[in-house]
């Protein structure tokens, strides 16, 4: 779950919760109203400093204060009435009617569970598709390699690589480390260019 969101985040998401329309004017409006609360020096945030000490993150290019879960909380307590007064006004909602909407909205998220097992499912689908991406390379080298070359000794190559390998201090493995370096003649060879 993500603890910490940009301002434009939380308004984004009061705006849904609240049914209230996503325009310009709305979101600046709201911006101002959450930033004196945030700077109110009767309230709590402004005693711990919360909005002049916030981190700031670059995002999309942009400056952006970021809040904790936390001060999110509280600053939603502490809007919660000034959202409800734009609810009624936006929407000719009553208090009884936004009460509902509150109590739905909180029995949802009082019964969400993280489902991790759709993360799983993800992560398993994505290495499939990389391992499955890896086989089509792998064919389609094999095939142009077939198309202009013959091989000629295959486990010639395996012995040679090997045995340069456990035999790196030994000048015994000149010859295996030739080949190794001149790899067309001793293990393929090419064919001829049809015309």
């Amino acid at each position: 779950m993500n603890t910490e969101k940009t301002l434009k985040e939380f308004i984004d998401e009061q705006i849904h919760d609240h049914n209230l329309p996503n325009t310009e004017q709305m979101q600046k409006k709201i911006r101002i109203k959450l930033i004196r609360t945030l700077t109110d020096p009767a309230l709590p945030f402004e005693q711990k400093k919360v909005w002049e000490n916030a981190e700031v993150k670059k995002i999309e290019g942009k400056q952006n204060k970021i809040l904790s879960s936390a001060v999110l909380k509280q600053l939603q307590d502490a809007t919660s009435p000034y959202f409800d007064n734009l609810a009624k006004e936006n929407n000719g909602l009553t208090t009884q009617e936004i009460e509902e909407r509150k109590k739905k909205i909180f029995d949802s998220l009082s019964n969400y569970e993280p489902d991790y097992a759709s993360d799983d499912e993800e992560r398993l689908h994505h290495a499939v598709q990389d391992y499955i991406k890896k086989i089509q390379k792998e064919a389609i080298l094999k095939a142009i390699f077939e198309h202009f070359y013959t091989p000629i000794d295959t486990q010639k190559i395996v012995h040679d690589m090997s045995y340069s390998i456990f035999s790196a201090d030994h000048t015994d493995s000149i010859p295996e480390d030739e080949r190794l370096s001149h790899p067309e003649g001793n293990y393929y060879k090419k064919l001829p260019q049809k015309k």
